[in-house]
């Protein structure tokens, strides 16, 4: 693509597609917050970057670069406020190209032409924006599938703890086991808020030996999963990671994050290996009855009762104390001694979604961690029980 310089050069000046601008600006806001604590946080920064203007944001834990095709003198450089300005790349008259005359002065105005209209922004100056990059010259370095990478990030995602006072389940777990059982190389994300754990395992690429575990902060993982929504997955994502970095490279943006500074805890000792009591059943079908049976109660954390024997169905209630009960009955293949047991529903609900069918709980008791797994490969879920 090649575009024409069309303002004077009086001024440090750009042309950009405002397509592109758009893009760009929709990736930015996804780091900035609404309300940071410093001006300096609401902005983000476009500076002449060979044929290319780089734009940046940051919230200080994570950074966010994109470079798109520009005419830009390479004298410019400026920090304008991301949010407000991605708002008037939506809603500003049709133009094709945006025209930027950078201030001659710290406390002057930045002009943005759209063509019809010429609008005035305020700007901050670039050499305030910080910057958390730093050497990463020991990194390791390795390539994932873009789509694998994605759908393992959303198949954790929804164990990651909000409580923050244990900030060190705050994320994904991601790291390379030295061990395994099947003695294969495998990539594990994990996440965990002490109830309920999921992790899923991935084939390792080249690379990763020897690579330190890191916690992916919940928000950073929001960031990719919204970036990476639906066709949005790219094709192969470049990571470089050490113990106080991680940057992620694809199709002209590169992330870099500070990891969560603490240890996650070793998940494997909650992971129970001998569960003799198992039950075989359709998600999807276990999904509808809790649906069915939380209509007697308006409370999110109400309990749902599951009772198993051989040659039976499960058994499944809910009471609230108000309100009333329900019951009903699912078709299973239970093997083991008879059990009652009980989960809190929504979380219940939460990991059926993610499973796979059929779905194969194997419980011990009604007070041990029960593992549930499906049919997607490499996932596998632990769900603390409840007392009903």
């Amino acid at each position: 693509m090649q575009i024409q310089n069309t303002i004077a050069a009086a001024r440090p000046s750009a042309v950009i597609e405002r397509a592109e601008l758009a893009g760009a600006f929709a990736k930015l806001t996804t780091v900035v917050e609404k309300r940071p604590h410093l001006p300096i946080l609401a902005t983000a920064r476009v500076v002449a970057h060979g044929e290319f203007a780089r734009l940046s944001a940051t919230d200080l834990d994570t950074e966010i670069h994109i470079d798109i095709p520009a005419a830009i003198d390479a004298r410019f450089s400026l920090c304008l406020d991301a949010h407000k300005f991605a708002d008037l790349l939506k809603k500003a008259p049709a133009a094709d190209m945006v025209a930027f005359e950078a201030p001659e002065a710290d406390d002057e105005k930045m002009a943005a032409d759209f063509e019809r209209i010429r609008y005035s922004l305020p700007v901050l100056p670039s050499a305030d924006f910080p910057d958390i990059s730093q050497d990463m010259v020991a990194a390791k370095v390795f390539e994932l599938d873009g789509r694998t990478f994605r759908d393992s990030l959303a198949a954790v995602e929804g164990a990651i703890s909000t409580e923050e006072t244990r900030f060190y389940l705050n994320g994904v777990f991601i790291h390379r086991p030295d061990w395994t059982a099947d003695g294969s190389a495998q990539l594990v994300m994990v996440a965990t808020d002490g109830h309920r754990l999921y992790r899923q395992t991935i084939t390792a690429p080249e690379g990763t030996e020897g690579m330190p575990g890191v916690i992916l902060p919940r928000k950073l993982v929001g960031v990719l999963l919204k970036l990476w929504k639906g066709k949005a997955a790219p094709e192969t994502v470049r990571l470089r990671v050490t113990g106080e970095r991680i940057e992620l490279t694809w199709q002209g943006v590169r992330i870099v994050a500070r990891p969560i500074d603490g240890t996650f805890p070793d998940y494997t000792r909650v992971i129970p290996m001998h569960n003799d009591n198992v039950a075989e059943f359709s998600a999807a079908a276990m999904l509808e009855a809790i649906k069915g049976l939380a209509a007697i109660s308006p409370e999110r954390g109400r309990a749902v009762r599951i009772e198993a024997a051989e040659g039976e169905p499960l058994r499944l209630s809910m009471i609230d104390p108000e309100n009333g009960t329900a019951e009903t009955t699912l078709a299973a293949v239970y093997t083991g001694a008879p059990i009652e047991i009980g989960f809190r529903a929504s979380q219940l609900a939460e990991i059926l979604a993610e499973v796979g069918e059929p779905a194969r709980a194997a419980m011990s008791d009604a007070s041990g961690p029960v593992v549930i797994t499906g049919d997607r490969p490499g996932w596998t879920g632990v769900l603390m029980p409840m007392r009903v």
